[in-house]
């Protein structure tokens, strides 16, 4: 840019296009946030129909199914973690970097070239799990269709990726959100018809062939509309390779930390009702987290984009603003749930669920730093910096299993979750802190720090007591009531939101809200 191109000030202001590409343009606070209610849509649903699902399986099945279910879809999950998220990271970063640039051939290239590895990838994990059915694990049957349904999802990344690097949120969201709506609804059904684990492996199969048919045609109904050219650029090829080979290294000491590694010391050191008791309130607070995780997810090909097209100013603008806001989010999200998390698993769960409460709240503390957490992984990966967060990784990933086995064999499903909270706050804040560094400035004031975390405590306390003197359903809906009232006049009292972010918020989200609802 020439010193007398105007330059962007603020994240949300729209840049003229002779300044940056088309794409970079397009990518405003408008379309991140319209991106971020779609990406939060599409995950906080799926997060719903499990949550759900291990109710149903709580209520018609027992305790000990619901950990038997939750250990086959750990050992899933950690599959394509680790096969679904590096490589396919890699697409959607350089994606959208090569959009930004210009070069729709190129990006061509790199989408067919990782499909074919995501195919290849998909087909041996697959063919891996159902070995271990096959082999003799119980159910048979729930091994080989998870197995199954871990090949279609793994190949679905792909495609996924390509959507999501072209920031096509919408597209990619509903190719998978339909199917797993019509997946409950057959689950449900086979439940109430009596039906074991076996079937609710086969439905998940089932879908998840249906939404790598519907994202790889989506896909390639977008690769059409770049264009017929392809410009194989093998330096872009090795570095998007050598990216997704490191980040799945990373992903290895991640799964450690972020992935219920305790289940596997609570399957050898305890029993069956235990993993249920530690992984109902473990997926109750995945699906807390769905909101500003899914929110900070769609700032990856946005700042990747704005990276390619050499817009750094509004990079340093969006971090601060998103980690202002994260901030207010995440406190509150994890006041209620201190509040009403443990009665209200009572509650759906049945009188056997107890003892996750305590679970729930120890789970509950790390909230903040771990969405902050989402946020700076999220624009780190749009600039492809890796090493920090991998190395921050090994080190919390060392300490978790060490408190694993200190805590799990006496304490159960409360002493994993201490040991995993105090491993998510320690790979939490070193990366706070580096990314804060990287980008410069500091997001954070005192009075808006303070207050939302005041705010938080002085709500979760309120709450809390609300819902123990009264108990029940009657509890849960007045200490939902009292933390929100209370959270809300402390904020409002100390001044934690800034008029700077207030009018944002006014003009990104509530204005077009009420102009779409008044149309």
């Amino acid at each position: 840019m020439t010193p007398s191109t105007p330059q962007p000030t603020e994240f949300d202001e729209e840049v003229p296009l002779a300044t940056v590409t088309d794409a970079a343009a397009a990518t405003a606070a408008g379309s991140v946030v319209r991106n971020s209610v779609w990406s939060t849509l599409g995950m906080i649903l799926p997060q719903a129909y499990t949550l759900a699902g291990s109710v149903l399986i709580a209520r018609f099945l027992g305790a000990a199914s619901v950990g038997r279910v939750s250990f086959i879809a750990l050992v899933q999950a950690t599959l394509i973690m680790l096969f679904a998220q590096g490589l396919p990271k890699a697409l959607l970063r350089y994606t959208g970097e090569t959009v930004g640039r210009g070069d729709a051939g190129a990006v061509r290239d790199l989408a067919n070239l990782f499909t074919r590895i995501g195919a290849a990838t998909g087909l041996l994990c697959g063919v891996g799990m159902a070995a271990v059915g096959a082999l003799g694990s119980t159910p048979r049957g729930a091994w080989v269709f998870a197995g199954v349904a871990a090949a279609a999802m793994i190949t679905q990344s792909f495609p996924n990726a390509f959507l999501l690097g072209i920031q096509r949120w919408n597209t990619a969201t509903l190719a998978g959100l339909i199917p797993a709506s019509i997946g409950m609804a057959f689950k449900i059904a086979w439940l109430i018809g009596g039906g074991g684990i076996t079937g609710l492996f086969g439905v998940d199969a089932a879908m998840a062939l249906v939404t790598l048919g519907a994202s790889s045609l989506l896909a390639r109904r977008h690769l059409r509309h770049l264009g017929t050219g392809r410009h194989v650029d093998r330096v872009l090829r090795a570095r998007a390779l050598r990216f997704g080979l490191i980040t799945s290294l990373g992903i290895i000491v991640t799964l450690v930390v972020w992935r219920r590694t305790e289940v596997f010391f609570l399957a050898h050191y305890s029993s069956d009702t235990e993993i249920a008791l530690y992984s109902v309130p473990f997926s109750a607070m995945t699906a807390l987290l769905i909101v500003p995780q899914a929110a900070s997810a769609t700032l990856s090909p946005a700042f990747a984009t704005l990276f390619g097209a050499g817009a750094t100013d509004r990079i340093a603008n969006g971090f601060a603003r998103s980690i202002r806001l994260i901030t207010l989010m995440s406190v509150g999200l994890a006041a209620l749930t201190i509040a009403c998390g443990g009665e209200l698993i009572r509650l759906v769960y049945g009188p056997a669920f107890q003892g996750a409460g305590r679970v729930i709240v120890i789970l509950a503390l790390p909230v903040p730093l771990v969405s902050l957490l989402y946020t700076c992984l999220a624009i780190l990966l749009g600039l492809g910096r890796q090493w920090v967060p991998i190395l921050t990784d090994s080190i919390a990933a060392v300490f978790n299993l060490g408190l694993d086995w200190l805590f799990i064999p006496g304490h159960g499903a409360v002493g994993a979750a201490v040991a995993n909270a105090c491993a998510q706050a320690l790979g939490s804040i070193p990366i706070l802190i580096y990314t804060t560094r990287l980008i410069g400035g500091s997001p954070w004031t005192l009075r808006g720090t303070g207050g939302a975390f005041g705010a938080g405590t002085a709500a979760a306390i309120c709450g809390w007591f609300v819902v123990h003197m009264l108990g029940g359903i009657v509890g849960v809906t007045a200490g939902l009531l009292v933390t929100v009232a209370v959270g809300g006049a402390v904020l409002r009292l100390l001044g934690a939101v800034g008029a700077e972010d207030a009018a944002w918020l006014q003009a990104v989200v509530a204005a077009p809200l009420r102009r779409r609802f008044a149309g």
